[in-house]
């Protein structure tokens, strides 16, 4: 099976949506954001549209194929294929795992992998207040939320239905993660992200987007709204937690707060791929390599310690290459929340202020849009490890459910 060649990869700046704060982004559309990011790949790269076989889209909660109505948005032929992947956190890492695929398997030679997600429109995220109808067109009742009697059943077999929120919770107790160390965390994840905003670390990375506002101007948006520049290390001791745990947790005091979690967020991401050998014809040089053996995905438990994917995917993967963790320069280990990423840095024997994790920040300060996710971490391993001259890097993150996913590009 051939290399993947990763010619380039693009992302928008993400937009945050909270109770007090709604960006600038949080009002483009989201077939029109990933449409921008398109859009900057054939601007960039010069390639032609024409030749693209595929566009594969990673979502979470998005109704219909982004993947087809995104590229059409952005000019691209009809003859250009498109599709959608859901796999919750990890939409836009199985699509790129799935682009990858199409090209080491000769099924394409030339694709894009791609992820959108807005969750400032998720009906689920605004169903406390914008609540759904009580039934839907065709008189069936529409559930509060996606669990039906079956599935909590299911759940219990595996010690009970958790959300994520409350995942997190439990793997800080169960790996004796104090609130100090998440706050700690989360903290320095913000002034790494600041400090590469302010020094441009994400310029190369980031498509700037046009935004519509109100009063009919137009706003020009280039860095991330989700980054908290002034944030008060202090402050954050007094915010109370953000999840409650169900009575089988056992779980008295919560240590996961608004603060060391990722915010509610909408962004897009976008990587051209090709064959080496495609890449060698067309003359293009290869900003980095997926080889063959160097994906994987896993299930894992997925009653409360469902976040715990991103530890047996690593295992999984550094087991199948035959690589150490002392081997990699670069991680990206999505911060969906803080003790998630800690617990992890434990299981692989390093400290979690190891500076090679997540060395422009994480998800806490720069956003997890769910099924964009995993693109939006390509993007910035790939400008990261140019910056940092590391040749190999590793991108790895939980899903809710429980499962984990993980990724080795090379730099050559």
């Amino acid at each position: 099976m051939t290399d993947v060649a990763i010619v380039d990869a693009v992302r928008s700046p993400v937009g945050i949506r909270t109770q007090r704060r709604y960006s600038d982004i949080c009002r483009v559309m989201p077939d029109d954001l990933l449409a921008y990011c398109l859009k900057a790949l054939v601007e960039r790269t010069g390639i032609d549209p024409k030749i693209v076989e595929d566009v594969i889209a990673g979502t979470s909660d998005r109704p219909h194929n982004s993947g087809r109505f995104a590229s059409l948005t952005a000019g691209f032929p009809p003859e250009v294929a498109g599709c959608q992947v859901n796999r919750q956190c990890a939409g836009s890492m199985s699509a790129l795992h799935f682009a990858a695929m199409e090209i080491m398997t000769g099924y394409a030679e030339v694709n894009i992998a791609c992820g959108v997600e807005s969750m400032s429109r998720d009906w689920q995220v605004k169903r406390q207040a914008d609540p759904p109808p009580a039934q839907s067109v065709t008189g069936a009742p529409v559930p509060p939320d996606y669990r039906s009697e079956m599935l909590v059943a299911a759940f219990a077999k595996h010690g009970g239905f958790a959300n994520m929120g409350q995942s997190a919770e439990a793997i800080a107790r169960k790996w004796d993660i104090s609130r100090d160390d998440i706050d700690d965390f989360a903290f320095w994840s913000q002034q790494k992200a600041a400090k590469a905003t302010q020094e441009g670390k994400f310029k190369n990375e980031i498509v700037p987007i046009s935004v519509k506002m109100p009063d009919g101007t137009t706003k020009i948006v280039e860095i991330d709204e989700t980054i908290r520049f002034e944030l008060d290390r202090d402050k954050m001791r007094d915010l109370p937690p953000a999840f409650i745990p169900p009575p089988f947790m056992d779980i008295t005091e919560g240590r996961v707060t608004a603060a060391n979690s990722s915010p509610l967020s909408d962004g897009a991401a976008a990587a051209l791929f090709m064959s080496r050998e495609k890449a060698k014809e067309l003359g293009f040089k290869a900003r980095a390599y997926i080889k063959p053996n160097r994906m994987c995905v896993l299930g894992c438990d997925p009653g409360p310690y469902q976040l715990t994917g991103p530890i047996p995917a690593t295992q999984k993967i550094l087991k199948r290459t035959g690589m150490k963790i002392s081997e990699f320069g670069w991680f990206e280990v999505n911060e969906a929340f803080a003790s998630v990423v800690i617990a992890w840095a434990k299981e692989m024997g390093i400290p979690w202020n190891d500076p090679r994790i997540n060395p422009h920040g994480g998800a806490i300060a720069l956003g997890h849009p769910l099924g964009e996710s995993g693109v939006k971490l390509l993007a910035t391993a790939v400008n990261g490890m140019e910056d940092k001259d590391a040749n190999f890097g590793l991108m790895t993150m939980c899903v809710g459910g429980g499962q984990g996913i993980a990724t080795i590009i090379e730099r050559e």
